[in-house]
């Protein structure tokens, strides 16, 4: 394990990475990760991604194998290690995945973009963590990045994907709706030329609903790369308006969502790469979705950015995988407190480490980590014992609600219900008038932790009072229940 120091300038506002030779101290007293094992995931796994497939509390892991045209189901066997995959096959080149429910049935489903084959291939969950074969939606040119989310406010997960035409360079993200049963329809398309990559679904103007944050790379000389990080704001129906681009000097690859300047909204950092470095771009957020670039992060470790608090201390420390075929680590990037990183370490995981995520594999309470290692086709799993110093994994924990209200209140005719989870579970929302006779059932379905809404349309009710009823599912057993009044005045 080698040691580094991240250097800060006040003046200058830069923070460089050295190979720690002497005089910089760590905040971790060691190394909380336990030896990476290594599972096998393929031929050339090169993005990873988690979800809860069969509903028993843990993550599993889902691997993207561009060579062998094909996802890889990687189910946890509870204690945060992953024996043998399930393979799927779908389009050429799988570049990306993301997981949300799609038919509404409470399990996680699978939405790929096939680079080479120009399509989306999307497969639904059987009930017990096994796919479907793919029902694949056609794009006629090369997508990148999809991500899964609410963007029309109807309480089922839509699709963003962001679209490359090679010939002429009029790049898109193609916005497809859910009809709530899993069938999608193109709603909007939003231009953005100049390589469009990872696509993220954040809501950056506190209205509540998602918009789109994507990486851009323009390629226009053999060495010249110029990348760009750009955002469309959400009308709240699913349709998209150009907000802001930022040119990061680099080609863009990923980018962390955190509040960097501490003033309660979430700011942006976007990685990248250059002919001469390496850096990362602190975008802070005015509140409204209108970013500031104010200092840059000169790293040695750009690529396969994660964050969260890996040492249990309240703040958002970083890990990257080291950069170039012949790399052979990982870095691990402690925050010191206020969002300045002032040391870290290095782990060698295995040749050629390149896409990463970061979860609780073994529900322990702290974040572990998953590496594609492209070289030996395996995936390396590093257990944080942050939480558990002895390395036994506690049972899954019990979902529950931390917050669930509607605005406005009283309403006319549309509100929109807010809830938080503070981890994944099955939901379940209904409506019932004040005699306690269910109208209809407003949401049900697999949700992953975080802040979820929807929007409620009483257009066909009388005006009264009304109560809707969160419940909340985990391994068959109800786990929470709570019960919220509403008032519709017509």
């Amino acid at each position: 394990m080698e040691r580094f120091c991240l250097q800060f300038d006040s003046v200058r506002r830069a923070v460089t990475i050295f190979m720690l030779l002497s005089g910089c101290s760590a905040l971790f007293a060691q190394n909380p990760f336990n030896s990476p094992k290594t599972y096998f995931a393929g031929i050339d796994p090169r993005f990873v991604t988690s979800g809860d497939m069969n509903a028993d509390g843990y993550k599993d892991l889902l691997v993207a194998d561009r060579s062998s045209n094909s996802i890889a189901v990687m189910m946890n066997n509870g204690e945060g290690s992953f024996p043998i995959p399930h393979f799927y096959a779908v389009g050429n080149y799988p570049a990306t995945i993301a997981v949300a429910d799609f038919n509404s049935d409470g399990y996680p489903d699978v939405a790929v973009a096939n680079h080479e084959s120009q399509n989306m291939s999307v497969l639904f969950n059987q009930g017990d963590g096994t796919l479907s074969q793919p029902v694949n939606i056609f794009l006629g040119n090369n997508p990148w990045g999809v991500a899964a989310g609410d963007l029309d406010g109807d309480g089922d997960a839509d699709l963003a994907v962001s679209v490359t035409v090679s010939v002429t360079g009029d790049d898109y993200i193609a916005v497809f709706l859910n009809d709530g049963s899993g069938n999608f329809s193109v709603a909007a398309y939003a231009n953005t030329s100049d390589g469009p990559g990872t696509i993220y679904l954040r809501d950056i103007d506190g209205d509540k609903d998602l918009d789109i944050v994507v990486t851009r790379n323009f390629i226009f000389q053999v060495y010249i790369n110029l990348g760009y990080l750009t955002t469309f704001l959400n009308d709240g129906s699913g349709h998209f308006t150009f907000a802001q681009d930022f040119a990061i000097g680099s080609s863009a690859q990923n980018a962390l969502f955190f509040d960097i300047d501490q003033d309660s909204d979430e700011d942006i950092l976007v990685c990248g790469t250059i002919a001469n470095g390496y850096r990362a771009q602190v975008l802070e957020n005015n509140g409204t979705g209108a970013y500031t670039a104010t200092y840059r992060i000169e790293t040695v470790f750009p690529s396969g950015l994660v964050g969260g608090d890996f040492d249990l201390d309240g703040d958002f420390d970083l890990a990257t995988t080291e950069v170039g075929v012949y790399s052979t680590a990982i870095a691990i990037v402690p925050n010191n407190g206020n969002n300045t990183f002032a040391s870290g370490f290095t782990i060698h995981v295995g040749r050629h480490p390149i896409g990463m995520t970061a979860e609780d594999l073994d529900n322990d309470g702290d974040l572990d980590l998953a590496v594609c290692i492209s070289d030996s086709a395996k995936i390396a799993v590093l257990v944080n014992t942050t939480a558990s110093p002895t390395g036994i994994a506690r049972r899954p924990q019990i979902p529950k609600v931390t917050q669930i209200y509607n605005y406005p209140n009283p309403y006319n005719p549309e509100t929109t219900i807010e809830y938080t989870l503070d981890r994944a579970a099955n939901i379940e929302i209904n409506l019932f008038t004040v005699l306690g006779q269910k109208i209809r059932t407003i949401a049900s379905g697999y949700r992953e932790a975080g802040t979820h809404s929807l929007r409620f349309n009483g257009s066909n009710l009388s005006s009264g009072i009304y109560y809707y009823r969160m419940k909340l599912t985990s391994d068959g057993k109800t786990s929470f229940t709570d019960m919220k009044r509403m008032c519709l005045v017509k």
